[in-house]
């Protein structure tokens, strides 16, 4: 039982992409995650990012350049975010 329990907690963290920086408004919230892109037509931005809005949400990658976060959206939007703008999950900081 142990070992299933081990597996079981191993396969669940592996899966998981943890968000390391939320932003937004009441309308729109931006998410980083530590996860790699899963566009397949990005090359430069590494990791995963999504925006989720009432009308639905799209899955982008980004990656941090100096202070600002450049994000890539699979409906083609390019965002330039000041890092600023993010704060940690769960915080208000």
């Amino acid at each position: 039982m142990r070992i299933l329990l081990a597996l079981l907690l191993l396969t669940c963290s592996v899966a998981y992409a943890a968000p390391v920086a939320v932003a937004g408004n009441s309308e729109v919230t931006v998410t980083l995650t530590d996860e790699n892109c899963a566009l397949s037509a990005v090359k430069n931005l590494p990791y995963r990012a999504t925006w989720v809005e009432a009308k639905g949400s799209f899955e982008g990658c980004y990656d941090v350049r100096r202070d600002i976060v450049v994000i890539y959206f699979e409906d083609q939007q390019v965002v330039v975010v000041p890092l600023g703008a993010f704060r940690k999950p769960g915080t208000g900081i």
